[in-house]
């Protein structure tokens, strides 16, 4: 399954779990990402900073 996206939001859609996958495909670490807002996936890192 390290192949597939698999990612999980809490209720205010914050990323709260973010596989190997999800990594691979979209580019994020897990520290990136996690208590991150879920418009950020789709945006582009240099549309958001750190």
């Amino acid at each position: 399954m390290s192949g597939k996206l698999q990612r999980e939001f809490d209720q205010q859609g914050r990323v709260t779990s973010w596989n190997n996958g999800a990594r691979k495909i979209k580019g994020y670490t897990p520290d990136e990402i996690i208590a991150r807002h879920c418009w950020m996936i789709s945006a582009s890192p240099r549309r958001w900073s750190g």
